[in-house]
């Protein structure tokens, strides 16, 4: 059936067949190298499109469309019973989605199973698969995160970090899991140095299992984007940093700064725990003199974390500042850590 789309019965060559399959052949080739150099930091075509962001952010995105477009037309992937990836109206309300993730972050309009957050869900709802989109593209780096890109920049215009560390920024870009290998290595043996400075005790206040929605909360790089720590990912094997990820947690536990109380630690993220059970308060229906008086219930303890919090971040920026002055890590290490 496919040689009858290019050769008669008698196994002619049908005239401007050939050239189209050519064609077709040579645009697609292009466009996955186009997306190609685009995912990669370290591209030219990458380096020249971050000079304007937003340019950049409308072309990646894009490209991620035409992707999924593409997969659902081959068949390789599902098309939802709600979003229809090849209708301009779903798409656009796609992209009007992403520009949420731009303004509030990933984890404020989805959680990590694609699932929408209390207000998006409502408004975005009846796109059956939407936020699991959303989330793809987010993995896929379709959608740039503007404050890394911003941390990136406040580095550059330093007055206190080395020239050497801007030099060798400039030239690699952040750290993702694109990164050259020997650079992820690095950091990773760094990091667990710092989860040893640290304690245990002290990376499980942010342990993701304290999450139940299902996010991952970045510890020291681990993270799908940068190290990835997953136990099992979809095609059945482990992240590629999971071992040091499950090394790293079982760092014995360390004296504790005076004044700290690790059980008043709270992660504030719109998506899970505290945050997520105000966040469902403040767009919920009620009056607003409900809402108030059900807000009330959260006083001591978001004042409770408000002085662990405090105290806590503050001692893990000591902890690693001191592991820096004394040679056990480098600059590059710290400057890539805070990068998130």
């Amino acid at each position: 059936d496919f040689l009858s789309n290019f050769f008669t019965e008698d196994g002619k060559l049908i005239r401007g067949r050939k050239e189209s399959l050519a064609k077709a052949m040579a645009e697609e080739t292009a466009f996955d190298i186009l997306n190609q150099e685009l995912l990669d930091p370290n591209s030219d075509i990458r380096e020249a499109f971050e000079q304007r962001q937003e340019e950049l952010s409308a072309v990646l995105l894009d490209n991620f469309v035409a992707n999924v477009r593409r997969d659902v037309e081959r068949g390789n992937a599902k098309a939802s019973l709600g979003f229809d990836i090849t209708n301009e109206g779903d798409v656009k309300r796609f992209k009007n989605l992403v520009k949420e993730v731009d303004k509030y972050g990933i984890d404020n309009v989805v959680n990590a199973k694609g699932i929408l957050l209390p207000g998006y869900d409502e408004e975005y709802g009846d796109l059956e698969g939407v936020g699991e989109l959303v989330r793809l593209a987010h993995e896929a780096g379709a959608i740039i995160d503007p404050d890394g890109l911003k941390y990136m920049q406040r580095v550059q215009r330093s007055g206190l970090i080395p020239a050497n560390i801007k030099k060798f920024l400039a030239e690699n870009k952040s750290l993702g899991k694109r990164s050259d290998k020997a650079r992820l290595d690095r950091f990773d043996k760094e990091r667990l140095v710092i989860a040893e400075a640290l304690g245990g005790n002290i990376l499980s206040a942010l342990d993701p299992s304290k999450n139940k929605n299902g996010n991952e909360v970045s510890i020291l790089g681990s993270h799908y984007r940068v190290l990835d720590p997953a136990q099992k990912k979809k095609d059945g094997s482990k992240g590629a940093y999971r071992d040091s990820h499950v090394k790293m947690l079982a760092s014995p536990n360390k004296p504790l700064p005076d004044g700290l109380v690790l059980e008043d630690v709270v992660l504030f993220n719109s998506s899970f725990g505290l945050m997520a059970e105000i966040h469902a308060i403040l767009n919920s229906n009620m009056l607003a003199s409900q809402k108030l008086e059900e807000l009330k219930q959260y006083e001591d303890k978001i004042r409770k974390a408000n002085i662990a919090n405090i105290k806590l971040y503050k001692h893990i920026a000591t902890t690693i500042r001191d592991l820096y002055k004394s040679g056990q890590i480098s600059g590059e290490t710290v400057v890539e850590l805070f990068q998130d």
